[in-house]
């Protein structure tokens, strides 16, 4: 989906989460693609509750993405994962109808 999005530039940015940096297994590929096509990506690494908090809190959003509330936002993950970035998402200023969400478990 990322390859096909529209857009150009950073009108599109993904944030790769995992708890590991052996979670992102698409990342290689991923970041072809953002290459190509100037498409933001920023993988964030790490436990939810480690020393450094939850690398999709909504501070760190909006510092990796300063216009988020502006912006259509795609979830998809975990169950869990999408709950937890969906409230950060909110915090963030990004209105509901603006995040759409796919969750799924293993």
């Amino acid at each position: 989906m990322y390859e096909t999005l529209p857009g150009r530039d950073t009108d599109v940015i993904l944030l790769y989460r995992g708890t590991h940096g052996r979670d992102l297994v698409l990342y290689q590929e991923l970041e072809q693609i953002a290459r190509h096509r100037g498409f933001g990506l920023y993988p964030l690494i790490g436990p939810r509750n480690g020393p450094e908090g939850d690398p999709l809190s909504s501070e760190n959003i909006r510092r990796l993405v300063p216009d988020i509330a502006a912006r259509d936002v795609y979830l998809c993950g975990p169950g869990g994962m999408t709950t937890a970035a969906g409230r950060h998402l909110r915090r963030a200023g990004v209105p509901r109808h603006r995040v759409h969400t796919e969750a799924f478990e293993f």
